[in-house]
């Protein structure tokens, strides 16, 4: 489930091109441009923490933590590209000639290529926010996802140290919840007719 306090999915991204930026990503191997690992890394390390870069160093002098970041971005992102493609969630077209941030640096092996935007964009990139808004919900829906907008999440209820379910308000202003939240009395007796708000995982 997912819950939206405004009237409307997608909050100021309806408004931007919402290009993205995927690393290595099949139209870029399909073409013959290269984005190797080695080099993505160095160009994301120097970027995120410039006072710490170190080339000579096993993580780039960046945090183990950190160094495991970049290299999951690099391998992940082109198969959720291409997952969310193939769902219709977010078809995409390439956009070979746009450059990276910073493109002029040594460290960026891979200058152009790596941003891809929604299929149904225009030239000039405008409205790619709003179509990727609508074809995504279109498809979490379609998959099963309960989408509610004006809601308010409240509160997350927690169990320990583990997050079970939220209390949230409706857009008539009654409280709903999920997990232990809905079967507190006090909920029940706010919101008799709606059993629940969000779901649990």
């Amino acid at each position: 489930m997912l819950l939206e306090k405004a009237p409307e999915l997608g909050g100021t991204a309806r408004k931007a091109a919402f290009w993205y930026w995927v690393p290595n990503n099949e139209p870029m191997r399909a073409a013959g441009i290269a984005d190797l690992e080695d080099g993505f890394l160095r160009y994301v390390a120097r970027l995120s923490r410039p006072t710490r870069y170190d080339p000579d160093s096993p993580t780039l002098g960046v945090s183990e933590h950190e160094y495991a970041m970049y290299k999951a971005i690099y391998e992940s992102a082109s198969p959720a590209a291409e997952l969310l493609n193939a769902r219709g969630a977010l078809p995409y077209r390439h956009v070979p000639d746009a450059c990276d941030y910073w493109s002029e640096i040594p460290e960026d092996a891979a200058p152009r290529g790596r941003v891809l935007i929604h299929r149904d964009a225009a030239e000039s990139m405008s409205g790619g926010g709003l179509h990727s808004i609508t074809s995504m919900a279109a498809a979490a829906t379609r998959d099963g996802a309960d989408i509610r907008v004006s809601h308010r999440v409240q509160r997350a209820v927690v169990d320990g140290r583990r997050v079970v379910g939220v209390e949230a308000t409706n857009p008539d202003g009654a409280r709903c919840g999920s997990g232990p939240a809905r079967r507190s009395s006090s909920l029940r007796a706010d919101s008799p007719t709606i059993p629940i708000c969000a779901a649990t995982s």
